[in-house]
């Protein structure tokens, strides 16, 4: 729990956890986005089955309601899509299955739990188009769209060190690229023959269809693939950069939603209010998507996250071949003064704020109109790939002046 704190995330859970996690989460401010027990998967809708759904809806409604933690109930995830793009050939009775979808998430647990708790909102489905999914039926003709709801997104073969490649949702739920974990977190079930990209251990550990031929492929875009005489240091550095590839694919698109957070685009995309990266931890040692290792060992991506979600990012860019630098401010500090007659309470931004830091004199009790902070000078230095010697150094002076 932390580590999520220390990184600035939230979480969003596949499993109903103990008391001590919502408790924790709680304590330390971090939101839980909470699935209920259905993914991935066509469910039946016998009464023998409703019966036990009921029960276990309303019994961890009940349990989990009052968690300041709690932000929202998902009823399953990313069922609405997998019906609508027939992921389990549903295509050949979609009427069958679409009545079943309805009777089990709209008819049978969305009842309950809005009985149980009238505070947090319950979605069917994630991703969905939200009110607009429920306009159409339930199931939405595009359930990915940007205009709407959350998306789950993921571009293994694109250039993902692009920006321009990446859409622009209302929210991203869930994203990311695949990573293989150290050398020493496998050598705890691997056998020395085993230490090989294309063994068959590897083949075993690796339940994304064609991931390992992936993670090559990917490497290929940017880097140069391992080529080391020495087959343990080969597969060492074939680790590295995979990690590498992990690591800058998921700032580039956690960066790329968070620019988006307070504009539109002409077609109406753009105000991404939430980027959530799949996934945080693992359950073996195995490539995943996670960013800390089975055993808690930190990969590469789990640096880069702790800045990617600081409350105050500088996120440097290219777009139409000229760079660009964007400023995300999601924490202001407030001065905080009393009116002496009305006793109202008025909340002043303090200029004086950086970094997530307040430092200097008391603001001024009537401060300029847009003077919201931060301000101060950025120090920018442009690097080609292959030379730590920048091509061009340069000061931008800045000063946010407008909150939206």
């Amino acid at each position: 729990m932390l580590l999520l704190f220390n990184s600035g995330l939230n979480v969003g859970l596949q499993v109903y956890e103990s008391e001590d996690f919502y408790e924790l989460a709680d304590e330390l401010g971090i939101l839980i986005w909470q699935d209920l027990m259905f993914a991935c998967a066509m469910y039946p809708t016998d009464p023998q089955f409703l019966s036990t759904v009921r029960d276990e809806i309303s019994q961890q409604v009940k349990r989990l309601k009052s968690h300041a933690s709690l932000l929202l109930w998902s009823g399953n995830n990313e069922n609405e899509k997998a019906l609508r793009q027939s992921w389990y050939n549903t295509d050949v009775n979609f009427t069958l299955y679409y009545k079943d979808y309805v009777t089990l998430y709209h008819d049978t647990i969305q009842p309950i739990v809005q009985s149980e708790d009238s505070t947090h909102p319950f979605i069917m489905s994630s991703p969905s188009n939200g009110i607009e999914s429920l306009q159409e039926g339930f199931v939405a003709k595009e359930p990915w769209s940007e205009l709407y709801g959350d998306i789950h997104d993921y571009r293994y073969m694109d250039p993902f060190f692009d920006p321009s490649v990446y859409r622009v949702p209302r929210m991203a739920s869930e994203y990311g690229l695949q990573s293989l974990p150290s050398y020493e977190t496998l050598a705890e079930v691997y056998a020395e023959e085993d230490m090989d990209l294309c063994s068959d251990m590897s083949e075993h550990r690796q339940h994304h269809p064609l991931g390992n031929v992936q993670l090559m492929a990917e490497v290929i875009l940017y880097l140069n693939l391992p080529n080391s005489p020495d087959r343990k240091q080969k597969f060492k550095d074939t680790i590295y950069v995979t990690q590498i590839d992990q690591a800058i694919a998921v700032k580039t698109e956690t960066e790329h939603y968070r620019r988006w957070q307070n504009r539109l685009d002409e077609s109406g995309r753009g105000h991404t209010m939430g980027a959530m990266y799949w996934q945080l931890n693992d359950i073996w040692q195995a490539p995943s998507w996670s960013s800390i290792e089975y055993g808690g060992k930190w990969k590469m991506l789990q640096y880069f996250a702790q800045y990617f979600f600081s409350p105050l990012l500088i996120s440097p860019y290219e777009e139409s071949g000229m760079a660009k630098v964007y400023i995300c401010v999601d924490e202001i500090k407030l001065h905080v003064t009393r009116h002496p007659h009305t006793h109202h309470l008025q909340f002043v931004p303090n200029p004086q704020h950086k970094a997530g830091f307040l430092f200097g004199s008391p603001v001024d009790s009537n401060p300029k109109p847009h003077s919201v902070g931060p301000k101060g000078t950025l120090y920018i230095s442009m690097y080609s790939w292959d030379s730590m010697e920048p091509l061009y150094n340069w000061t931008q002076e800045y000063q946010v002046r407008e909150a939206q």
